[in-house]
Parts: structure tokens; C-alpha cells; sequence
């Protein structure tokens, strides 16, 4: 999925993990501002925690394609 720029994809990103957030008290809800910041890096970091994935805090395509499923 294309974005237009780097803010628009961390807006996504904080969109999908906000999302999930609320069925799953374990995953940090970020604020959706399309700023990657440490409330978003730890939000990843739980998701991917959660997901037996490198706790790396950065989206990469195996963190996508679980928050995709």
C-alpha cells in the first residue's frame, strides 16, 4: 500500500495498533499523530511481543503482515 509520506504510513500504522488496542489490553494504544515516537515504538514492541516476534519496535514486513491477519 503506497503512502504519500512517512507520516501518512505511521498515521496507518497508529490507525491498525489503536485499533487492536482495543480488544487487547497487552498491546499499548499509541496516539494517532504520525509521529513515531516512543509511545509508538512500545506499542509495537508489544504487539510484537505479543505475536512471538523480534521485539525490535519497528514495523517490519512480519509485524505488517500479523497486524494485517
Amino acid at each position: 500500500m503506497p503512502y504519500d509520506n512517512e507520516k501518512d504510513a505511521v498515521m496507518n500504522l497508529q490507525r491498525y495498533l489503536r485499533q487492536i488496542s482495543y480488544s487487547d489490553p497487552d498491546i499499548i494504544s499509541p496516539p494517532i499523530d504520525g509521529i513515531f515516537d516512543d509511545v509508538t515504538r512500545e506499542s509495537v514492541k508489544s504487539f510484537q511481543r505479543k505475536h512471538s516476534l523480534a521485539q525490535t519496535g519497528i514495523a517490519v514486513r512480519d509485524t505488517w503482515e500479523a497486524i494485517y491477519a
